[in-house]
């Protein structure tokens, strides 16, 4: 991956999401997760990936568990991420909450920044715009997306093209739906964050939309 116009190596990269950053060669199994570097988990994984991603019996941790979930879908996704937070020493939930996307939050997200920073956002309005509780929102914002949200918010909209282009949506149509300008800035953001074209990524595995 490059960063800021320098190439970083290993299974584990940790970067400031507001870094410019492209996926320049991609392995058949990766988890992405959206924290921040300075938090206690992305402090860990940094120290992870110290000496190209290896530790020193010479297998990496993180990329070993991602080995062994290696699915034809993302079922298994978040046991993917428990088993990280629990190598990492952080995860102290007896019961990991489930995947959780609404429609009418996802449309409202989309209509946010790709840098958006959680600070920015006025929950009690966004609450009153999609119709949910604001404690429900402000919940799921900070606990269940984490920060920072403009992360989040960019990995939305790429997931929403590709869910467009499995219901069999063209090129510009999945990019439209994304909020995208057109179809070069969609292959763009895809290829940036995930390493691979649009359509390829829509023909990985099962995508399940949001209800």
């Amino acid at each position: 991956m490059t960063v800021d116009r320098g190439v970083r190596d290993g299974p584990i990269v940790v970067i400031p999401t507001d870094a410019p950053h492209e996926v320049v060669d991609h392995r058949d199994h990766a988890l992405v997760l959206l924290v921040s570097p300075e938090s206690i988990v992305g402090r860990q994984l940094a120290v992870d990936a110290i000496g190209n991603g290896r530790s020193l019996d010479g297998v990496q941790p993180v990329a070993q568990i991602l080995g062994a979930l290696r699915m034809s879908n993302w079922s298994r996704a978040d046991e993917a991420v428990r088993r990280t937070l629990e190598h990492l020493g952080v995860a102290s939930v007896e019961h990991w909450p489930p995947w959780w996307r609404q429609r009418s939050l996802d449309d409202a997200l989309l209509g946010f920044a790709d840098g958006v920073a959680l600070d920015d956002v006025d929950v009690s309005r966004l609450a009153d715009d999609v119709g949910l509780p604001v404690a429900l929102i402000a919940e799921k914002l900070i606990r269940g997306f984490g920060v920072p949200l403009g992360g989040y918010v960019r990995w939305l909209r790429i997931v929403t093209a590709i869910e467009s282009l499995v219901d069999g949506a063209d090129l510009d149509a999945a990019a439209a739906a994304a909020r995208f300008q057109g179809a070069d800035e969609l292959s763009r953001a895809s290829t940036s964050m995930f390493g691979l074209e649009p359509v390829a990524l829509a023909q990985l595995g099962n995508w399940l939309p949001a209800p």
